[in-house]
């Protein structure tokens, strides 16, 4: 499972909008969207938010070996 996927699955786990977690993280929503697509990627700076606001690890959300 890719990054965008993993995003995407925890967005949808925790019942959030791509919106809402644009706005929690301060972020625009076609920032998120891009990143849902593999598109683009976070700044380093940010895993650590998103990694926090879904209590898992950055080490989770890079590894495309580790599947929830």
């Amino acid at each position: 499972m890719n990054f965008g996927e993993k995003i995407k699955l925890l967005r949808a786990n925790n019942k959030e909008s791509k919106q809402t977690l644009a706005e929690v993280l301060s972020v625009s929503f076609q920032s998120v969207s891009k990143w849902e697509n593999s598109q683009s990627y976070p700044e380093i700076t940010m895993l650590k938010k998103i990694a926090e606001h879904y209590n898992v690890s950055v080490d989770y959300l890079l590894d495309d070996n580790n599947a929830m």
